[in-house]
């Protein structure tokens, strides 16, 4: 739909224009882009560009976008980064600020969203890949290209789910080597935080938040060296306290959200039995043992 609607601006603009000195470039650029000749239309569109007459024109972005977005689907769209794709987008930017743009401007916004979703394409994949850092970048340029298009766009819910799936991903890596993978426990610990500051009762944040610093205590005593001296020991016993007092109100907080999960209940009962508190450890375990039977 978006290339047919395209194609039709093209026609009437390409035929109607006067093959006028001053517009050569632009008019030869719609031409060889008709022709899907997209290199040929790159030259003559960036000619254009740095023409004062045409550089000044709403159809030489719209037409630089079209162009560059064109490279970047036939030439560069299963690599991570793209120069074409950057180009589009820098033509989208230029387009927007001018004026008289109501005859390009629907579809330039369906091109732009359409680069936006291939940012986030790459962001889903990343994260898959573990590439948590050109996961998070792509996200970034998702959202900055959405903005261009509406600058009043909210992404809550969406930025929410982006960083569930982001946490998870961290934790699942610091799961994996705890000691190779350390970095990744504040990683997660700090992208679970965030997403508690938008929705402190997001079950998800504080199931996994509860678990994940509860799972840190119980890796510092399992690892715990009891050749050490008794500082050393009581240094740690000490932290493990302090993470197992950490991790509770966020488990409470899950079991209070959705009392018909057991997971949480387990997590607590965990936590009061490490606290050495028997009567709230007596209390879960048999609130355990009813959905186990």
């Amino acid at each position: 739909m978006i290339k047919n609607s395209i194609i039709a601006l093209i026609v009437p603009f390409f035929w109607g224009a006067p093959l006028i000195a001053q517009e050569q470039e632009l008019n030869l650029a719609v031409e060889a882009l008709t022709s899907k000749k997209f290199l040929e239309a790159k030259s003559h569109i960036d000619a254009a560009t740095r023409q004062q007459s045409t550089a000044i024109l709403p159809a030489t972005w719209y037409y630089r976008i079209y162009i560059y977005k064109e490279l970047y689907a036939e030439k560069e769209k299963s690599e991570r980064f793209s120069a074409y794709r950057e180009e589009s987008i820098v033509a989208l930017q230029h387009f927007l600020k001018l004026e008289n743009t109501e005859q390009y401007k629907s579809s330039a916004s369906k091109m732009g969203k359409y680069l936006g979703s291939t940012y986030y394409n790459n962001a889903v994949n990343d994260l898959r890949n573990e590439e948590f850092e050109y996961s998070q970048t792509n996200y970034e340029k998702y959202k900055q290209t959405n903005l261009l298009i509406e600058p009043n766009k909210q992404f809550g819910a969406q930025d929410i789910k982006y960083q569930l799936a982001l946490a998870n991903g961290f934790m699942v890596m610091y799961e994996s080597d705890r000691t190779l993978h350390v970095k990744h426990y504040s990683n997660a610990k700090t992208v679970y935080q965030d997403i508690l500051l938008k929705d402190s009762d997001n079950w998800n944040a504080n199931y996994n938040l509860g678990i994940l610093v509860y799972n840190r205590a119980v890796s510092i005593i399992k690892g715990m060296d009891y050749d050490l001296d008794l500082f050393e020991i009581d240094k740690l016993q000490t932290e493990c306290v302090k993470l197992f007092f950490e991790s509770l109100p966020y488990m409470k907080r899950a079991h209070d959200s959705n009392p018909s999960i057991s997971e949480p209940i387990a997590g607590l009962t965990g936590i009061y039995f490490s606290l050495h508190e028997e009567e709230q450890y007596d209390r879960y375990k048999s609130m355990l043992s009813g959905y186990r039977d």
